[in-house]
């Protein structure tokens, strides 16, 4: 059983929008405060944070910490607050229990700071590609293209965490590549300069991908007959990298299927 919530819980609005899993509230409110208040919240929020985490779905709690149930929107609420209290550099090196918050907290929280996550991410993809809890929601950088909040990226976790949308059953890779057009231009044609990495790779996706007309080395051909891709250019690029002594023969793989494709 946890400790009574603090003194420092009365007549406190963002405790009392973290105990009602307010999470859209909670960051308003706290992309607002400023850093004396934020210093003033840290220690109540941490605490907040550890005790909510610390129990089931649906418990409640006797001790005043929330109200009703507990839900994912008290977690949620919980991070982001905590986020708004420890700056930009550390909350872009948290592991985040919900996509939205990756995706919506910190366009909010730091706004002129948003390619620091990318950079973050990024390279936290590249080093553990199946971390599946420790990368979750990091693919909002990609929304937050589409938004025009931040440009394109081209670091090779950026590129290689592009590529494992098309393994997303809910993803119509096409399209989602289609509504962000400078993914397009700048981060996928990354493909044709970095190889990847255990765990990552265009033949690996392509081979762990039970449906063909899901597979990138299908999709990457229509793209030259939407227009997006000059097809010279593909195909110059797809025989520089079959050339190259650089890349795995295992990758290399990849580049035949293409070039195959590109025949037909």
């Amino acid at each position: 059983m946890s400790e009574p919530a603090p003194t420092s819980a009365a007549d406190n609005p963002l405790f009392d929008l973290l105990a009602a899993g307010d999470r859209a509230g909670t960051l308003a409110y706290a992309a607002a405060m400023d850093d004396d208040e934020k210093r003033r919240q840290k220690s109540l929020v941490r605490k907040f944070r550890l005790v909510v985490s610390a129990e089931p779905t649906c418990a409640r709690s006797a001790d005043g910490w929330w109200l009703g149930e507990l839900t994912a929107d008290h977690w949620a609420a919980a991070d982001i607050a905590h986020m708004a209290c420890i700056g930009a550099e550390r909350s872009a090196d948290l592991s985040y229990t919900d996509r939205k918050v990756a995706g919506d907290a910190p366009p909010a929280l730091f706004p002129d700071r948003l390619e620091l996550f990318v950079e973050s991410w990024s390279a936290r993809y590249v080093r553990n590609p199946k971390g599946w809890d420790r990368n979750r929601g990091i693919e909002a950088m990609f929304d937050w293209v589409r938004s025009g909040l931040v440009p394109a990226p081209v670091q090779p976790g950026a590129m290689l965490l592009l590529l494992s949308e098309t393994q997303v059953e809910r993803t119509d890779f096409l399209k989602f590549l289609r509504e962000r057009p400078a993914l397009i231009d700048v981060t996928l044609k990354e493909l044709f300069r970095v190889p990847g990495v255990k765990g990552a790779s265009a033949m690996q996706f392509d081979e762990a991908n039970p449906r063909g007309h899901r597979r990138l080395s299908v999709l990457l051909p229509q793209l030259i007959k939407l227009g997006y891709w000059d097809g010279e250019w593909v195909r110059q690029q797809t025989e520089r990298v079959l050339a190259s002594d650089e890349w795995p023969e295992y990758q290399k793989r990849f580049f035949k299927l293409l070039r195959s494709n590109l025949a037909k």
